[in-house]
């Protein structure tokens, strides 16, 4: 594997979501939950279970931290 190879959609928005939060412990705490989970989150994604609580911790919305589950809602033409 190359370590320079492209990161999916779902871990790029575990990462920033991660980052939104103030960081991995932040997070872990947030939930409640160990900061190894937050760890394994950064290469698998945020689990389906967890991204209404992480939405609302961080303000995000939940097609931005799993987009493979929660499409973006489509804004109707002017």
């Amino acid at each position: 594997m190359n370590d320079g190879q492209i990161l999916s959609p779902i871990v790029e928005a575990a990462n920033r979501t991660i980052k939104v939060a103030g960081g991995g412990v932040a997070l872990a705490k947030a939930c409640g939950v160990r900061k190894e989970a937050v760890q394994q989150w950064k290469s698998a994604g945020i689990p389906p279970l967890r991204v209404l609580q992480v939405a609302a911790i961080t303000k995000m919305q939940p097609h931005e931290i799993r987009p493979d589950i929660y499409p973006a809602a489509q804004t109707a033409a002017a």
